[in-house]
């Protein structure tokens, strides 16, 4: 990977650097030419190291452009059906705590109980 650095180091000039040299090309003559002669397509080229063989999975490349879009949709309608039952989900429990509070039951023992009757609703509660 010797040659990647060799490019990077010809076109080791920063965004700003490029500005000053074209905004007072009479000083800078010469650098002015060779930035002209370093453009590719009239655009400032952005070299980038390509992956490797070893990094890439063969395997994957025999899905094709449709097979990879249906995915990526059903993958976004799952994701979306998640987070729409998500805040559905908290809206309606956040209306169920309203409603219970709104409607507080309040159990108040009659006065005529006994004490069979008490034993067995403390025996077998509702």
């Amino acid at each position: 990977m010797e040659h990647t650095k060799y490019l990077e180091h010809a076109y080791n000039y920063s965004w700003s650097k490029r500005f000053w040299i074209r905004l007072c090309f009479c000083c800078f003559k010469r650098e002015n030419e060779m930035l002209d002669f370093r453009m590719i397509n009239k655009e400032w080229p952005e070299p980038e190291e390509a992956t490797l063989p070893d990094n890439l999975l063969w395997q994957n490349m025999s899905f094709g452009a449709v097979n990879k879009f249906i995915r990526l949709v059903l993958i976004w309608l799952f994701s979306l059906g998640l987070l729409i039952g998500a805040f559905f989900a908290i809206y309606r429990l956040s209306t169920r705590q309203e409603t219970t509070v709104e409607y507080k039951i309040v159990k108040e023992c009659p006065n005529d109980v006994g004490k069979d009757e008490a034993y067995f609703d403390a025996q077998y509660p509702i």
